[in-house]
């Protein structure tokens, strides 16, 4: 893919400007310059914005003009000097040899009460290689279908990038989740297979009603009633599945949250104390509730043997039933059995006939060999395990006891720290805890719905597997009963299959970003010779789709530690594969990246996700290669030493088409390095006091 042309009327800050994006395949640049405030931001998100729609009031930075058309024809409108005034972007690019034209106008007028209406529409057309033009296509939903399958909106998250979001990649950012879940979506054919997914889905539920039917027919009340209660699981597991993952989307989003706004909160002095205070106090209160879990465990084993504490009724009318037996306590048979061998009496005179007799009289009332004083001598060493028990119990308890007092203080503390930062924090701080607030409401919501999808969903599949065999039970001659039987079979071995393959996918997808995240960063950045390294998150939900930063020396100390402590090892025998282990490592020892760093993260993510989307496929693998353009704002800027120079040099390396908007000061700092690959430059001038840019001559 590939952008040719792109131009604007009364478009933000250009009234009246077209620009060419010339590239080949030798000098792949197109550059803008433009100064500070001279548009290229305004650039850059106009391709957001004639392609899906964009809202302008997210950027940061940026004078208050929420609206695409440019702000004094807005003011004119709102002031009843213009009756109405329209921006329009048209957008000329290729893909696999088809020119196609995007077209998004919005115009703003008065309506009766005097306030700011707009009514936005938008044309999609192609030019095929033979020159035939498509008919246009003007609704809005046709239009984002025909979109997202040349350039889908979470491609972008990928390949457009401004000075604001390169700050902040690294240390959080939900839009770089999108980009590398639209990539694989598109690289791995997901829309093919969940296509599939759907089909046999739709197949399955035709076959299952006509065997319901062929069951009516024969009058077989109760199979007819099991396939009934089989699709109605079925489609449960589904509603739920889509539920879930849903949930778990959402959930990661939060959890996201809440990273960004303590960032944001250690970014106010003020705060950055108790701040710290609080997410220390946050890591001992999750220990604490691991600690209290093992405690209660314990109790409840200690518990299952707690039957002895309430016998003691039990015991007493045992001791009557068994009071007409004079026995010994602690005589068996072994022992009289071992006195009758002996001459001798202990006592040491000679045990005489009738004392022999006496004795094998005893052996019939002593235990094991007679049940009641077998039971009289259960009864005697199960009293003896009631202190045993009891002992074990408070022991439990107290701990239990323990732990919970301490956890209602350390909550004690989160919330009167989080009060302090409310308190004394400016309005923005205070916004910020009502988000983090509203953030645990929600978090505490998503965790118990999730928890009850996931038994709904094991449920149901229960339900399905033991319906499976009552249906398979009953007695089904009709030959075109069985036929339908084998087909259901058939069809959900290839729903398992597809559903191994998307799993499979996915991993080994976000596997190779990684591995060309490694190599972009061996080539961008200076720290990669100082041992420092950064990855993508994959298995937890705090970290993943985030790029984590960390030293290979500081990695190395921990697994030895761990290795030599048996954590490896019990982390291992837990089912825990190296990819986890390393990733649990790698959160301990993570490390937060300066602006600089955080700009070169950025880049070598950028360069990851368009290497892995142009990488050549096998002739035989379902995957398929993608070539998207890549736009960049300011990427030099706080860059310096070899991170500069490094950029510098390999930036025309990361795509077939670079649109670099920089500034002439930065063009002059890299003019050297990237010259060799300009193929077409163009420079905005915006006049003082002006509101419109244009381009320089």
């Amino acid at each position: 893919m590939k952008f040719i042309r792109a131009k604007y009327s009364n478009y933000r800050c250009f009234k009246d400007v077209e620009v060419f994006f010339d590239t080949d395949l030798e000098k792949n640049i197109s550059l803008v310059i433009a100064p500070n405030g001279g548009g290229k931001t305004e650039m850059l998100f106009s391709f957001w914005w004639v392609l899906y729609g964009f809202e302008f009031s997210d950027l940061k930075g940026k004078e208050p003009t929420p609206y695409s058309l440019n702000s004094s024809l807005y003011n004119e409108v709102s002031n009843g000097l213009s009756k109405s005034a329209t921006s329009l972007m048209e957008l000329e690019f290729e893909s696999d040899g088809i020119t196609y034209t995007m077209r998004r106008s919005e115009t703003f007028s008065l309506n009766r009460n005097r306030l700011i209406k707009k009514e936005m529409s938008v044309e999609f057309f192609n030019i095929n290689p033979n020159g035939t033009c498509s008919t246009p296509i003007r609704d809005v939903d046709q239009v984002r279908n025909q979109l997202s399958r040349i350039i889908p909106k979470s491609i972008l998250y990928g390949i457009v990038f401004d000075g604001e979001r390169m700050k902040q990649l690294s240390s959080v950012d939900d839009n770089s989740k999108m980009a590398i879940e639209g990539v694989i979506k598109q690289i791995t054919n997901e829309e093919l297979f969940n296509l599939c997914v759907g089909e046999l889905n739709e197949i399955q539920k035709s076959n299952t009603r006509q065997k319901k039917q062929i069951a009516k027919n024969e009058g077989n009340t109760t199979l007819e009633n099991v396939l009934h209660e089989l699709q109605m699981a079925r489609d449960q597991v589904q509603m739920d599945s889509v539920k879930l993952q849903g949930k778990k989307d959402r959930y990661e989003i939060v959890v996201s949250d809440f990273d960004r706004i303590s960032r944001e909160l250690r970014q106010h002095q003020e705060t950055k104390t108790l701040e710290t205070t609080r997410s220390r106090l946050k890591k001992e209160l999750e220990n604490k509730n691991k600690d209290l879990d093992s405690y209660v465990e314990d109790f409840y084993k200690n518990l299952s043997d707690g039957y002895v504490l309430v016998c003691k009724k039990l015991f007493s009318d045992v001791r009557l039933s068994l009071e007409k037996f004079d026995i010994p306590v602690g005589l068996t048979v072994e022992a009289v059995k071992s006195i009758m061998q002996r001459d001798y009496c202990i006592c040491g005179h000679p045990i005489n006939d009738a004392e022999r007799a006496r004795m094998e009289l005893l052996l019939k009332t002593l235990p094991p060999d007679n049940i009641n004083s077998t039971i009289h001598e259960m009864v005697r060493q199960t009293e003896l395990a009631q202190a045993t028990q009891r002992r074990l119990l408070d022991q439990s308890y107290d701990k239990i006891d323990g732990i919970e007092s301490e956890i209602s203080n350390i909550k004690k503390d989160i919330a009167r720290i989080s009060t302090q930062i409310s308190a004394n924090a400016p309005e923005e701080i205070q916004t910020l805890e009502k988000l983090y607030s509203d953030l645990v409401i929600e978090r505490d919501h998503l965790n118990h719905e999730i928890d009850q999808l996931n038994s709904s969903i094991e449920t149901n599949n229960q339900s399905i597997n033991r319906l499976l065999k009552v249906a398979n039970s009953l007695d089904k001659i009709n030959a075109a009963y069985k036929v339908l039987d084998a087909k259901d079979r058939f069809i959900q071995k290839c729903l398992d299959a597809f559903k191994k393959i998307d799993d499979f996918n996915k991993r080994q997808s976000l596997k190779l970003i990684n591995e060309k995240l490694d190599e972009a960063y061996r080539l961008l950045s200076e720290d990669y010779s100082r041992g420092r390294r950064i990855c993508i998150g994959q298995y937890s939900a705090d970290l993943k789709n985030r790029i984590l930063s960390y030293y290979v020396t500081d990695y190395r100390q921990s697994y030895e530690r761990m290795e030599s402590d048996g954590t490896i090892n019990a982390l291992t025998a837990q089912g825990m594969s190296q990819d986890e282990i390393n990733e649990r490592i790698i959160a301990q020892i993570r490390t937060s990246s300066s602006t600089g760093q955080s700009k070169i993260n950025t880049l070598a993510f950028a360069k990851a996700i368009l290497d892995y989307s142009n990488a050549e496929r096998d002739d035989n693998s379902t995957e398929v290669s993608r070539e998207y353009p890549f736009l960049i704002d300011s990427p030099f800027t706080e860059l310096a030493n070899e991170n500069l120079e490094h950029s510098a040099d390999s930036i025309h390396l990361f795509s077939h088409q670079i649109i670099l908007l920089i500034s002439e000061e930065s063009f002059n700092r890299t003019k050297s390095k990237i010259s060799p690959y300009v193929k077409s430059m163009v420079s905005l001038v915006k006049e003082e006091g002006e509101s419109y840019s244009f381009v320089s001559k």
